[in-house]
């Protein structure tokens, strides 16, 4: 699909140069040079708009402040490199009555390319070009690929190494970027995907002055809020129980320093990501007003924009073309781990003491370790989720240091090396990816924080010769049988 996009927008582009737009032309800003992958976004959403390209996230969004554009396309957050905070500041400087909003959003995949003026020799290949942030992206596959001593020539950009290849005419010199970019500049590309981390993303916002048109068939409405807190101890916990109690969706938090005009001093920002489904806000609408009245807790709570969620788990879409989510999409991301305990299991995080140590009985428990397993198979073919490994279903802390004694390496690594064998051995080295491990010391204890990524594909668990298929509902992960998980699957993948 990003191929035939870049085609078209090649296409596209040259026949703009040959004659101008008519009056009233929908134009829509982003960040360039052409080729960039916000200049792919841009177009994936607005086929037949004239792409502006401009110089800087200010100035993307300074266009449609000014009327100049309808609608800009700005990068929020990516799935390796977090939060792009330049975006949800621009938003909430605006003051209590914003004219700008967010009116939409965007999952683009990252796919970086290998491209080239002819056909090239990869043993032959002596310099890559290519924007720093591309190429640590690209060193597991260059190391793999290319001569050991191949050179890094950093570039501002990849649409700029893209050209600069193009330019050089020649068979030593290649270049790493998005698809657009290389089409534009007449290069061929030799390998596809070349990143090593293949759920790399980009989330965008579209923001403007007027809401888009509703997508058929879309149900889920999402809202994006901006908070502050006072400073003071349960603060967040307080804050987030007001959401859990009314039964509100939150998809995502991120946390963000901004000196906003109403408040005029440093704060930090909570954007809050929140799910209506059916477009039904109520329940929403309800909370937000219960966190106002709370003059001891909140100091305001924002509304930034209501629009269509392009959320996977959320969109109707063809098989194939689903979009890839990035790690912590729908994770409480913006909160620390006394947070997450304090707010409790739910669709998207789980509790269990240990690994593999039965605590009741003193002994290895294998069904324990499979009990772990489950979940994180329903996580997989739902939207993901986080398990904490050494906290009760009460939330007290119990640490996994019983794991680690009946381990042959008696610490986090000899943990850490165990876990990702099981998954292995359950759901196959392919799928193993999906998963992240990090550990947390609290009171004293570790705890292993397992945040699992939402599968491209459906996931099956192979235990004891038997294959089953786990879907996370609710706070409990359900077995399916046969015909739930063949209308699943064609629901859920298409």
């Amino acid at each position: 699909m990003g191929v035939l996009i870049s085609v078209f927008c090649e296409f596209r582009l040259k026949n703009e140069r040959r004659c101008s737009m008519p009056r009233g032309s929908q134009q829509v800003a982003c960040l360039g040079p052409k080729g960039t992958f916000s200049h792919e976004a841009a177009l994936s959403k607005f086929p037949r708009a004239r792409i502006v390209l401009k110089d800087t996230l200010e100035d993307v969004f300074d266009s449609v402040f000014h009327d100049e554009v309808k609608y800009a396309v700005l990068p929020v957050e990516n799935s390796t490199d977090g939060i792009i905070g330049v975006t949800y500041h621009k938003i909430v400087e605006q003051g209590r009555e914003p004219k700008v909003k967010i009116c939409g959003e965007i999952y683009h995949p990252i796919s970086q390319n290998l491209g080239a003026y002819t056909a090239v020799v990869l043993d032959c290949v002596k310099y890559v070009h290519t924007k720093k942030e591309a190429w640590a992206q690209c060193r597991g596959w260059v190391s793999r690929n290319l001569p050991p001593r191949v050179g890094f020539v950093s570039e501002s950009s990849t649409s700029r190494a893209c050209e600069i290849v193009a330019n050089a005419q020649g068979e030593e010199r290649v270049a790493i970027g998005p698809a657009l970019a290389m089409n534009l500049n007449g290069l061929q590309i030799i390998a596809k995907s070349i990143q090593d981390l293949r759920d790399n993303a980009t989330r965008f916002f579209i923001v403007g002055r007027h809401p888009l048109r509703k997508p058929r068939g879309q149900v889920g409405i999402k809202m994006t809020m901006g908070i502050v807190l006072h400073d003071r101890i349960g603060a967040i916990s307080d804050a987030f129980k007001v959401f859990i109690e009314s039964g509100v969706d939150v998809r995502s938090v991120k946390v963000s320093p901004v000196r906003a005009p109403e408040i005029m001093d440093w704060k930090d920002w909570f954007f809050v990501d929140v799910l209506a489904a059916n477009g039904d806000d109520g329940d929403v609408l309800k909370a937000i007003d219960k966190l106002r009245i709370q003059k001891g807790l909140v100091l305001t709570v924002r509304i930034l924009g209501q629009y269509p969620s392009a959320d996977p788990d959320e969109t109707p879409m063809k098989g194939g073309e689903l979009p890839v989510v990035p790690k912590d999409f729908g994770m409480p991301g913006g909160l620390g781990l006394e947070d997450i305990i304090a707010a409790g299991e739910g669709m998207n995080t789980e509790f269990k003491s240990t690994l593999r140590w039965n605590l009741e009985e003193q002994k290895v428990d294998k069904n324990i370790e499979f009990a772990v397993i489950k979940t994180v198979v329903g996580f997989m073919n739902s939207r993901g989720g986080v398990l904490l490994i050494g906290v009760k279903d009460t939330g007290a802390i119990c640490g996994i240091e019983e794991d680690y004694k009946r381990l042959s390496k008696h610490n986090r690594d000899g943990f850490e090396l165990h876990l990702q064998n099981i998954v292995q051995r359950a759901v196959g080295s392919a799928k193993a990816h999906l998963i992240n491990v990090r550990f947390a010391l609290a009171e004293g204890k570790d705890v292993c924080i397992l945040t699992v990524q939402p599968s491209p594909s459906p996931v099956w668990l192979q235990h004891e010769g038997k294959r089953t298929f786990y879907v996370r509902s609710g706070n409990n992960t359900r077995e399916f049988d046969s015909g739930d998980t063949t209308e699943y699957v064609k629901l859920r993948w298409g």
